[in-house]
């Protein structure tokens, strides 16, 4: 059904571009909004592909030299389950944001290629808790803060001057720093430690995936 009603909006979005911009004289657009589109096309090509990447919608300021680009995304999940006599839960959410700049060439009157530089952010938290009685129970959170830098490649195709499907690849370096807290009860007997360390590691994000994007 979700994926009956985003088709039909999508085709209403569509039609409505194309009618707009083929009456109107041509104007230079600003602002452009973007939403990650990938589960919806994979779902619509191949309906036993399971696909989902979170929230992630983007934004970008058009300049004549080229583009300020953002983004956010985010995803939550929790689990639970009982296991012998014991209970587990686990939950999860992260954050990614981005920010940065491109410019773009244009290859053809559909086609545009554009290469540029963002700024990027993680943040996550996940926690672990498993009770095996009212008085013995054990816990771990952890929390997650990357900050890196990559260079970005992608392809715009433009149905019009204002409706894209977008795709780009990028290569990132990151360094987080983590914070572990862990705690145990068992009875009156209860403990706590926390420690901290960090990471540098690179982060390739092949061009899998697809957003629809439309200017203002």
């Amino acid at each position: 059904m979700k994926t009956i009603l985003f088709y039909f909006i999508f085709m209403f979005v569509l039609f409505q571009s194309f009618g707009q911009d083929s009456t109107r004289t041509p104007v230079s657009y600003k602002n452009e909004f973007g939403i990650d589109a990938t589960g919806f096309f994979r779902q619509f090509i191949n309906k036993n592909t399971d696909y989902f990447s979170g929230l992630y919608l983007t934004y970008r300021r058009h300049f004549k030299p080229g583009n300020i680009r953002s983004g956010i995304g985010f995803d939550f999940q929790s689990n639970s389950n009982r296991n012998m006599n014991t209970d587990f839960v686990y939950s999860t959410i992260n954050v990614q944001s981005r920010i940065g700049w491109e410019w773009y060439s244009t290859l053809t009157k559909r086609w545009q290629v554009y290469y540029g530089i963002d700024f990027r952010t993680n943040i996550g938290y996940d926690r672990i808790t498993a009770t095996y009685s009212k008085d013995v129970k054990n816990e771990r959170i952890r929390i997650n803060q990357g900050y890196g830098l990559g260079p970005v490649l992608g392809f715009r195709y433009k149905f019009s001057p204002r409706l894209s499907l977008v795709t780009e690849t990028s290569l990132s370096v990151f360094y987080s720093q983590f914070s572990t807290e862990e705690s145990y009860k068992n009875y009156d007997d209860e403990t706590k430690r926390i420690y901290y360390s960090g990471s540098v590691y690179s982060s390739f994000t092949a061009p899998l995936s697809v957003f629809i994007t439309f200017d203002i």
